[in-house]
């Protein structure tokens, strides 16, 4: 048995990974990555079609239990609850258009990060005309049982409001 006892540290020891080396960590990262952004072009067509149709319940499904939205100009909205109450009451105006795209998605693991731009297209409302708001967006994703979920949303505009 005693002899039996080095052999089986030499096994176990030779069965334990290797430490991923800096070039296998990016190599892995930008697969994940290239999975991660058509997993995420995916959702935010879904998210689009939701915001677009003011889906206030199926926004915020798309977010974290405790997900925070930081809206510009305002305080964060925490929570999926809160975040929902935040869509109901701020819906777009009919014939609004809203579109984004990711330009940049990197994930490592169950997290993501998606960088992105947006517009806005408004349409002429009484002595109100049209208008179009275009920005940029970061979006903080994690995995959850195998679901990309928001766990926090930023953007602002391109230009500064005007009062």
């Amino acid at each position: 048995m005693r002899a039996a006892l080095p052999f089986l540290l030499l096994v176990l020891t030779a069965c334990r990974p290797a430490p991923e080396t800096p070039e296998r960590t990016a190599l892995r990262i930008m697969d994940e990555s290239a999975k991660a952004h058509t997993a995420i072009d995916a959702i935010n067509i879904r998210y689009m079609r939701y915001m677009n149709g003011n889906m206030a319940d199926s926004v915020a499904s798309l977010f974290m239990e405790n997900g925070v939205l930081m809206p510009p100009n305002m305080p964060a909205v925490v929570g999926r609850e809160e975040i929902r109450r935040f869509f109901t009451e701020s819906p777009l105006p009919p014939g609004a258009a809203y579109t984004f795209m990711a330009a940049d998605v990197v994930a490592n693991g169950p997290e993501l990060v998606e960088r992105g731009e947006f517009s806005l297209a408004l349409p002429a409302s009484g002595r109100t005309p049209a208008a179009t708001v275009t920005g940029k967006y970061l979006v903080h994703w994690r995995n959850v049982g195998g679901r990309w979920l928001q766990a926090a949303t930023i953007w602002n505009e391109d230009t500064p409001v005007t009062p």
